[in-house]
């Protein structure tokens, strides 16, 4: 693997994982968004999975048989010079483009949500894929080809410490894990306000939450935003998560 290294900062290990690349092929092509698309479709695009494979796996109805079908498939592409290539050269744009933002965005992250840059994971991974689904980890992350690197990074960075850091108190709070699955994502919108220096374009959030967004952030700047108390700041917006409905 690539590894981008920063003094006292955590790295990012950048590379290509066959096995969960071949979880998230069967995830993009049976699983069906959590949050929705704002394509308003409810399946995943492609991307660059192969176009004719949905349809072949669809005549199986055994998941280790789709999963055999989905590995020899993957292993076949992957050797293939022109995808080679796109691997190859994801891997090496983008750990140009983190090194743009690393040692300011970890730093602000750490203030944002009150947690000690000591306390973050020492390592993540980053690996490319070739769907449009980009999964996390508790400290590892998926990339592709049609969002920039950095921004999908500092988005879900941002959820694994948030969730390492506060999903307990959530749940002391009275919030469910779905709930609590909702909030990660509501709270990205921080980076639109605390990184948006670093940011190539906002951070979107879902359609579904975007009425949730505008209130959190509201109430992030009324209580001093990076200055103030996250943990006040959680203790204030999660009476909001409960009352949405985002069904």
């Amino acid at each position: 693997m690539v590894k981008n290294k920063g003094k006292n900062l955590p790295i990012i290990d950048i590379g290509f994982d066959e096995v969960w690349e071949a979880e998230n092929w069967y995830g993009t092509i049976f699983n069906k968004p959590r949050f929705g698309l704002r394509s308003g479709k409810d399946k995943w695009n492609l991307g660059d999975i192969p176009a004719d494979l949905p349809e072949l796996l669809e005549k199986i109805e055994d998941r280790g048989d789709r999963m055999s079908l989905i590995r020899k498939r993957l292993s076949s592409e992957i050797k293939r010079p022109e995808i080679t290539q796109l691997i190859n050269s994801s891997i090496v744009s983008t750990l140009k483009r983190w090194k743009e933002v690393d040692k300011e965005f970890f730093p602000i992250l750490s203030i944002m949500i009150d947690v000690s840059l000591m306390q973050f994971e020492p390592r993540y991974r980053a690996c490319f894929t070739l769907s449009s689904r980009a999964p996390f980890t508790k400290d590892a992350f998926m990339f592709n080809r049609y969002l920039d690197f950095a921004d999908l990074a500092m988005h879900e960075i941002m959820h694994i410490e948030f969730l390492k850091a506060y999903a307990s108190f959530c749940i002391e709070q009275g919030l469910s894990e779905a709930q609590i699955d909702h909030l990660k994502e509501v709270l990205t919108i921080l980076l639109n306000e605390d990184a948006r220096r670093l940011l190539t374009r906002l951070d979107p959030g879902y359609t579904k939450h975007q009425e949730a967004r505008a209130k959190i952030l509201a109430i992030y700047i009324n209580n001093g935003g990076s200055k103030g108390d996250f943990k006040n700041f959680l203790k204030e917006i999660i009476p909001i998560i409960k009352q949405c409905d985002f069904n």
